[in-house]
């Protein structure tokens, strides 16, 4: 690398500069000269570290609420909130949902269980009631054979 002067320098690292200005405390110094910039009269220093002055601006506190600054963050204030609003809402429906959809399949389960059990109580009903029937039957009584037949028969058609 050449100098001013034309000579060839060596070229030295400036570690600790260097090293600290790409770090977290380069970046939260900035970010606090940022806001003080913001509230006072500054001037603001872009790259204090590298020594060197991108733009030099004065911003009063009057400037920065004429110029409407304090609307724009505002708006991302109002942005962020509605965001929020948003996913608390997606996130609500999203549990209702659930809710629902976890009560509607315990209710078929429900039901489907029901209709397991209604199968049986009306085998076990067909059962007995067959075997009174043919009981009834060795009894012959005809007119409450003839009741107890039709009475079976509208039993089957209606149970399908």
């Amino acid at each position: 690398m050449q100098s001013v002067t034309g000579r060839c320098v060596k070229r030295t690292k400036k570690a600790s500069l260097m090293s600290f200005s790409h770090g977290p405390y380069y970046q939260l110094l900035i970010l606090l000269l940022h806001i003080h910039i913001k509230f006072r009269s500054v001037v603001w220093l872009d790259s204090i570290f590298n020594w060197r002055v991108s733009r030099i601006v004065t911003i009063g506190w009057r400037q920065w609420f004429v110029k409407g600054w304090w609307l724009h963050y505002n708006r991302r204030f109002v942005d962020w909130w509605l965001l929020n609003l948003w996913w608390l809402v997606d996130w609500w429906l999203l549990n209702l949902w659930r809710l629902v959809d976890w009560w509607l399949l315990n209710l078929w389960r429900l039901v489907d269980w029901w209709r397991l059990v209604d199968w049986w109580l009306l085998k076990l009903w067909r059962l007995v009631f067959w075997e009174w029937l043919l009981y009834l039957r060795r009894l012959r009584i005809r007119w409450l054979r003839h009741i107890l037949r039709t009475f079976v028969v509208i039993c089957e058609r209606g149970s399908g």
